[in-house]
């Protein structure tokens, strides 16, 4: 009984997981859908900050972030590309409204 429990328990909660990786999926799809559409572009630069990939425990890759000020205020983003060292120049797009979501931008 109690491990029917258990595994009832484990469905749940990947249900549940697989709800919230979704939600979260879209929400950033529909950021970016913005940006598309009114882009703010600037240039950023390619610094010493690691954002490691999901599977990372196991490989350890990870991408640089990159960083850009917009009226005094610096703002980073993951520049998602192994390719960049730091100090490289890039370009960048964000949301007008909030520089806090932004994508390199397309070439």
């Amino acid at each position: 009984m109690l491990n029917s429990n258990k595994r009832y328990i484990i469905l749940i909660r990947l249900i549940i997981l697989s709800a919230i990786g979704s939600l979260i999926h879209s929400c950033i799809n529909d950021n970016y859908e913005l940006i598309k559409k009114d882009p703010v572009k600037i240039k950023a630069v390619i610094i010493d900050e690691k954002i490691y990939r999901p599977n990372s425990p196991v490989s350890h890759d990870f991408y640089y972030a990159y960083q850009f000020e917009v009226r005094g205020k610096h703002f980073t983003g993951n520049s998602g590309s192994a390719h960049f060292k730091i100090g490289d120049s890039v370009e960048v797009q964000y949301l007008r409204t909030n520089p806090e979501i932004s994508t390199l931008s397309e070439k």
